[in-house]
């Protein structure tokens, strides 16, 4: 998996604080005429993964597009709607999910970004999250070489 810092929206960035949405991190200029994203063969992939465990309540992260930045969450367009991660939820996890491309997706606005919802108060917790061509699913075995 290869990664492209200009495709990566947050940086183990802080989701503490109160109920409700928030846009979080950077943005990603899809151009004036933006184009559907993830029409190779591979696609594209939302990559969310816990940098510092999750403590209070749950939080959701949705990939959106809006015309303005920072993105607004209650007038941005939902493309990836991710499922909530649990409180207690230690730093490691992983999210992938493949980004919806053809008829019936949503258009992409100009600008790509992510929104987090907090189910409560969150008193600890950091994600990062990025776009991939693959999901990160490396993982090293035993050579078997004595």
């Amino acid at each position: 998996m290869f990664m492209d810092k200009l495709a990566t929206f947050a940086d183990a960035l802080a989701v503490d604080g109160g109920v409700g949405s928030v846009a979080l991190g950077d943005t990603y200029d899809l151009g004036a005429q933006p184009q559907q994203l993830g029409t190779e063969h591979t696609g594209l992939f939302l990559n969310v993964l816990v940098t510092t465990a999750i403590a209070g309540a749950t939080v959701q992260v949705k990939l959106m597009s809006d015309a303005q930045d920072p993105i607004v969450p209650a007038s941005a367009s939902e493309h990836v709607i991710l499922p909530a991660i649990a409180a207690g939820t230690a730093a490691g996890f992983k999210q992938s999910v493949r980004l919806p491309v053809g008829i019936g997706a949503t258009e992409y606005e100009r600008l790509l970004g992510i929104a987090i919802t907090r189910g409560g108060t969150v008193s600890a917790g950091a994600i990062s999250a990025f776009l991939t061509l693959d999901t990160p699913a490396w993982k090293s075995y035993a050579d078997a070489q004595n």
